[in-house]
């Protein structure tokens, strides 16, 4: 028990917590536990160990800092203690009971009392060892074990897949990368507007990326703060769209995604994105969008083929300078259009 104060306080930290965790890594962390598993590392070991069993998403608000805190459910699984199952699997060659599909019903005491029932009969045999039907409220993270299952589930393919094997600098990997990449100076001649897709603005290297990634390039895009990272990856995503290419973004900042899905939806292609796993993505959620998707009518877009092959006749004409190889672009390139550009290829 503690005091009112103390105890908002403490309600404060985790909602903080869980709140920040949300934000940077789009993961949920605050669970309500329902049953810990008491146990000992060894049979002489003095140090007994409490691990929750079953963990039910929630999210802690208040309508403001005056009013009581509410706790909310999420519309998510009860999920089993995942890091606890694979710790005894590994060391003590245990096996926890599987959740059954009433796990999703919060008030069945009858279903804890029948799960825990299951794990003190698979623990009877270790002394000391007990269930204890207790309930807490704390922050939890599992998604690096989620990806350490997958990588062990997926051993052999990973093995085997070029990109690893190049990582992994395997001496006898053949190099598949596109030997036609397009150099800056060569883009305007060999890429056709009629077969580009950008929807952002691009200078000459981030166009080379562009072209780089929809040859099947792979390749570290490298760059400082503001130089246009997020806006080349909305338009490879974009190229991959046109041909009709799923392309699956990941990153371990949310902040990075929710930039790039945004300039996506500013740009019309919303109905094309699915944010598949983050706080918001909830599975209610996700088939509801999927299902709104799928229903979608077909749209029809005027021909711009004449207008795209007018612009890239535009490109030779930007070119001057008396030898010397000037390209004029963007800003430049109007102010050359209004007589400003001397002879001697500076401003006047």
């Amino acid at each position: 028990d503690f005091p009112d104060e103390k105890l908002s306080a403490r309600l404060k930290r985790l909602a903080m917590n869980s709140r920040e965790a949300l934000a940077e890594q789009g993961v949920a962390t605050l669970y309500i536990v329902f049953g810990f598993l008491r146990w000992f590392e060894s049979i002489d070991s003095k140090d007994e160990i409490l691990s929750p069993l079953l963990l039910v998403p929630v999210r802690l608000e208040r309508d403001n800092v005056e009013a009581p805190w509410k706790l909310l459910a999420e519309d998510e699984d009860i999920l089993p203690n995942h890091s606890l199952a694979q710790l005894l699997a590994d060391d003590f060659k245990l096996q926890l009971p599987m959740l059954e599909d009433e796990a999703g019903n919060v008030e069945d005491t009858n279903y804890r009392t029948r799960y825990f029932e299951e794990i003190q009969r698979s623990i009877r045999h270790l002394l000391r060892w007990e269930v204890q039907d207790k309930v807490a409220l704390g922050t939890f993270s599992f998604q690096k074990l989620a990806m350490w299952e997958d990588l062990g589930k997926s051993r052999d393919r990973i093995a085997c897949h070029d990109l690893c094997r190049a990582i992994a600098r395997d001496p006898t990997l053949e190099s598949r990368q596109p030997k036609d990449l397009p150099e800056d100076s060569e883009l305007d001649q060999r890429t056709h507007p009629s077969k580009t897709f950008h929807i952002l603005d691009a200078d000459s290297s981030q166009h080379k990326a562009i072209c780089a990634a929809t040859r099947g390039a792979s390749f570290v895009l490298d760059g400082p703060p503001g130089t246009g990272k997020s806006q080349t990856i909305a338009n490879i995503i974009a190229e991959f769209l046109a041909i009709g290419k799923t392309v699956l973004f990941v990153s371990e900042k949310a902040a990075a995604l929710e930039v790039v899905q945004r300039r996506l939806h500013e740009k019309g292609l919303a109905d094309f994105c699915l944010a598949c796993h983050s706080h918001t993505a909830h599975n209610g959620t996700v088939v509801a969008e999927l299902g709104r998707c799928l229903g979608l009518k077909q749209e029809n877009y005027a021909d711009v083929t004449e207008e795209l092959q007018r612009l890239d006749g535009v490109c030779p004409a930007n070119r001057v300078g008396g030898g010397r190889g000037v390209t004029l672009s963007g800003s430049d390139a109007r102010l050359l259009r209004k007589g400003i550009w001397t002879k001697r290829g500076g401003f006047s």
